[in-house]
C-alpha cells in the first residue's frame, strides 16, 4: 500500500476537513484520507492512486497544494 502526507494550505474548520475527505474519496484507488487541521496535512493511502489527480482535486476544492510533506 502507498501512502503520503501532502501539505495543503487553507484549511481551516471541520467544513474544510469533509470536503477535502469526500473530494479526494473519489479518485480511483484511494483507500484512507485523514486530514490534520493543525499541521495542514493530508494522508491519502491506497494503491496505484495518481498524485496529479490529488493535487488538481485539491487545488479545484480551493484550497492549495503544497507538496508531499517529509
Amino acid at each position: 500500500m502507498d501512502k503520503i502526507n501532502i501539505t495543503v494550505k487553507g484549511m481551516k474548520c471541520k467544513h474544510c476537513k469533509l470536503s477535502i475527505e469526500k473530494g479526494l474519496s473519489l479518485i480511483n484507488n484511494i483507500e484512507n484520507i485523514t486530514v490534520d487541521l493543525l499541521n495542514n496535512l493530508v494522508a491519502v493511502s491506497g494503491n496505484g492512486f495518481d498524485i496529479n489527480e490529488i493535487k488538481k482535486e485539491i487545488n479545484e476544492l480551493g484550497f492549495i497544494y503544497d507538496g508531499i510533506a517529509s
